[in-house]
């Protein structure tokens, strides 16, 4: 077995919302983008107490746009003229909420499962 994060690490998911051709390929975090995650989380003070403060708000918000960024691969969403929208900070960003939240969730359940047991 590899000691590297590798394309194979990676899951299609689809929401239940979602047209049939639309989904998104997510994958594991390397150890270098966790430990980024969680220097960004130590560097912003992030406090899980107080998310109802706008600038904690803004600081978890941050926190997630980085994880998404991280963690999705590639998607098959479309914009009205039917043209592939590129995964990137902004359109990640433009997301609705409901599949925002719908992804994140995926990225993180994901990443706290056994990674051994993904890759066999």
């Amino acid at each position: 077995m590899s000691r590297f994060v590798s394309e194979k690490d990676i899951k299609t998911i689809r929401a239940e919302w979602w047209g049939a051709d639309e989904e998104v390929v997510i994958r594991v975090y390397s150890w270098g983008q966790k430990r980024t995650l969680e220097g960004s989380a130590l560097e912003a003070g992030v406090d899980l107490k107080d998310v109802e403060n706008p600038t904690m708000k803004m600081k978890l918000d941050e926190l997630a746009n980085k994880q998404m960024e991280f963690g999705i691969v590639s998607w098959t969403f479309a914009d009205d003229n039917g043209n592939l929208v590129p995964v990137n900070r902004k359109n990640i960003g433009m997301l609705y909420e409901r599949d925002g939240e719908f992804i994140l969730k995926a990225i993180d359940d994901y990443n706290s499962e056994d990674v051994e047991k993904k890759v066999k």
